[in-house]
């Protein structure tokens, strides 16, 4: 555990199950539970109120759980998928939003979307969920070197009819105080993930990059958490001389905390300029650990043979302009499933999320529409 997560953590255990538990940008957020529910507001240092009292425009989340107990300490009492470590509550800068790890809830506050932080060991992974509870399931998983925000066009369009859950994958974004370990470190994260927020429903998970690797391993693995996915620009080839690349890289890593390296980068990805300081400030946040580590995996990545046996739909997709390895992943990820669907992208490099957003999500809404 990093000595961030270390400090947030012994923040939680000095102040008590129902005390502040998290100081950000100089704001403390203050929770009562009262009948199941939390409700919390962002307060100045310089205008604190009293435990007891309830401002007009405090906000409200519903638990969904409302059988889950807690103990003295914090933890849940049945929960046997999370570490029991106590939660520590944190707030979604953007929104100001409540986030209680092993406590699943949604948003009945004017804004939809509740970030959440969800312990995993000795790490913690953070993530957003969205959209209307109960509703068909989406996971997002995003690439190397971005973040959840790379998927806030598609979210948007989705949110209004499925449970759209969207993490920082260990070591990036929001969770770039955990590095990234590897492939399976992480997928025992979204494991839990998935089997804390939306248990026994099936999810359609679509992945980018690394995060479509991690797709294809989470539908191999464990094929009663997805029902369907697409697999957008996912390399299934292990590449030779990786070490002597990750040792070029590993050299050239402080770089991307210059600004300037960061926009050269952003072109190569096709950051649109709208989203340009997010990918600055992911850039930023990543360690050398978790750049060698994410790189790695995805370099020696090789598509594992239960993909063959996975039953669900399956999109499969690549740009027209990416690398030739690209292209021959696409292509062996696609004949090691015949059932799914191979479609070729005109004119996209590595980045058809962001290099063509509109047709992308017009494209993933038309497939989930035809079921």
């Amino acid at each position: 555990m990093t000595a961030e997560a270390r400090r947030q953590r012994e923040g939680y255990e000095r102040g008590g199950a129902h005390d502040p538990a998290l100081v950000s940008h100089d704001k403390q957020l203050r929770c009562v539970m009262r009948d199941n529910r939390f409700q919390a507001r962002p307060v100045e240092r310089s205008s604190r109120r009293k435990l007891g009292e309830q401002p007009s425009d405090v906000r409200r989340v519903d638990i969904i759980d409302r059988h889950q107990h807690f103990d003295s300490r914090g933890c849940s009492a049945h929960s046997d998928t999370i570490s029991s470590h106590p939660p520590v509550l944190r707030s979604d800068p953007s929104t100001n939003d409540l986030v209680q790890p092993q406590t699943i809830v949604s948003g009945r506050a004017p804004r939809s979307k509740c970030a959440r932080g969800l312990w995993q060991g000795e790490s913690i992974m953070f993530f957003t969920s969205s959209g209307p509870d109960g509703a068909s399931p989406v996971l997002l998983l995003h690439g190397g070197g971005v973040a959840g925000w790379m998927w806030d066009s598609l979210r948007e369009r989705l949110e209004s009819n499925y449970t759209v859950l969207v993490p920082d994958l260990p070591g990036h974004g929001k969770s770039a105080a955990e590095p990234y370990v590897s492939h399976p470190h992480a997928l025992s994260a979204i494991t839990t993930l998935l089997t804390t927020a939306v248990p026994g429903r099936p999810v359609t998970v679509i992945g980018f990059s690394l995060g479509a690797q991690l797709a294809i391993q989470l539908a191999s693995s464990r094929p009663d958490l997805v029902s369907q996915a697409i697999v957008v620009s996912a390399q299934a080839k292990a590449m030779s001389f990786a070490s002597v690349t990750l040792a070029a890289l590993g050299v050239s890593a402080p770089l991307a905390r210059q600004r300037w390296f960061a926009k050269l980068q952003a072109r190569e990805l096709f950051i649109p300029p709208h989203l340009m300081e997010d990918y600055i400030s992911t850039s930023s946040d990543i360690s050398r650990t978790t750049l060698l580590a994410a790189v790695g995996a995805n370099m020696r990545f090789e598509l594992p043979a239960e993909w063959s046996k996975f039953h669900g739909r399956v999109l499969v997709m690549v740009g027209e302009r990416e690398r030739r390895l690209m292209r021959n992943s696409a292509n062996i990820i696609h004949a090691a499933l015949p059932s799914s669907v191979l479609s070729v992208v005109p004119g996209c490099g590595h980045g058809i999320p962001l290099q063509r957003p509109d047709w992308f999500d017009d494209r993933v809404i038309d497939w989930l529409d035809a079921i």
